[in-house]
């Protein structure tokens, strides 16, 4: 079984930003939508970092979950991984900034996934005091009008 397991890893793809100086051992089979690798043993699907942890590391305790220390959702390298409880991991998520699922939130420009500046939030909350619609704002942005009315109560950027 291990070696059918090592069949799905690479183990060199590069460093992750909290593996210190280790690797990621990256699955590289079918993952989840959430990017755990899946493997399957006994007929049914397991979570690959699990499989990785019992492998190398031994059993884990009933109740507890296996963590990732690089915040790599798809990394099974056993030095990478530790148990913990729920809330240990939730403790992670939030010290680390890190969403449901592994996902990275950056605030701001830093978010991938941005439409906006720093510099247009400004903007737009001057508009939004002058009375100019959600609707008008966010055509003249790119955006929706609900990211408008998100900025508006504060929900998304906030820091600025």
């Amino acid at each position: 079984m291990e070696q059918r397991f090592l069949c799905k890893v690479d183990k060199h793809s590069g460093v992750y930003k909290n593996s210190l100086t280790t690797e990621c051992w990256n699955w590289i089979a079918f993952k989840n939508k959430a990017g755990y690798g899946q493997f399957k043993m006994d007929g049914k699907m397991h979570r690959a970092h699990r499989v990785s942890y019992e492998l190398y590391k031994g059993e884990i305790t009933k109740g507890l979950v296996v963590r990732h220390s690089c915040d790599n959702t798809s990394c099974v390298r056993p030095e990478h991984l530790e148990v913990g409880t729920l809330q240990d991991n939730t403790d992670d998520m939030m010290k680390r900034g890190r969403h449901k699922c592994g996902i990275t939130i950056q605030k701001g420009e830093k978010n991938g996934n941005v439409k906006l500046i720093e510099a247009d939030i400004p903007q737009i909350r001057q508009m939004l005091q002058n009375g100019v619609y959600h609707k008008i704002i966010a055509e003249l942005f790119g955006v929706s009008s609900q990211q408008i009315s998100k900025i508006n109560t504060g929900k998304t950027w906030s820091h600025i």
